[in-house]
């Protein structure tokens, strides 16, 4: 029995890895609701936060879908399964632009992932989308010196 998400609640979301891994884990909590509730609080709240560089929300659908399918069938791959993620634009996504930061680089798809992408993704992880970052992925922070 999946727990039935209240779109408008403000909890989901301030839970933690482990926390959501158990929900899903237990079948108390779905990969696919889970998904859409975060996809519906990026519309939300991120035209104020402007951190999302890019929404992979068919690609999110899809995986959260998948995972769903594999937990119901007993196939529980562990602690990232079914949870969804969000990546840096400094990392590769495939066919997702990045772009670092640079917007000089907003025509760059890549046709391959990150290896941090891959084990995320292999681990049954839902990509959420590209968060945006500081131009070349340089701090804005002044360098101190010894």
């Amino acid at each position: 029995m999946h727990r039935r998400l209240d779109r408008d609640s403000e909890e989901l979301h301030y839970l933690g890895i482990t926390d959501l891994a158990k929900l899903i884990r237990d079948k108390k909590l779905s990969p696919l609701e889970l998904t859409h509730y975060m996809l519906d609080r990026i519309k939300k709240v991120d035209c104020q936060l402007n951190s999302y560089a890019y929404v992979s929300t068919d690609l999110a659908v899809a995986a959260a879908h998948k995972a769903e399918n594999e937990i119901n069938d007993g196939l529980y791959r562990g602690l990232m399964h079914g949870i969804p993620i969000a990546f840096k634009d400094n990392c590769y996504l495939r066919n997702a632009a990045i772009a670092g930061g640079l917007s000089s680089e907003r025509t760059f798809y890549p046709e391959y992932d990150a290896t941090v992408v891959t084990k995320l993704l292999q681990a049954g992880a839902v990509p959420l989308g590209k968060l945006r970052m500081t131009e070349g992925a340089l701090s804005g922070y002044p360098t101190v010196e010894p």
